[in-house]
């Protein structure tokens, strides 16, 4: 399985606790580019592990 920037971003974060706001543009990055792949919602959700709805969210307030 691919390691994606969520999954480096994500053990950084846990040792340093500063970088929450590097893991949230990880998690937009990956989910705008799984979306680009054409994958549904439930996919990059079960893909991630970002909830359905975190997913959503993303996708509807990228400014399109």
């Amino acid at each position: 399985m691919e390691q994606t920037q969520l999954t480096q971003a994500s053990r950084r974060c846990r040792a340093y606790p500063h970088l929450v706001q590097e893991l949230h543009a990880a998690r937009r990055r990956d989910v705008l580019i799984l979306r680009s792949r054409g994958l549904s919602v439930r996919a990059i959700s079960d893909r991630t592990g970002i909830p359905r709805s975190t997913v959503h969210r993303i996708i509807t307030s990228r400014g399109a």
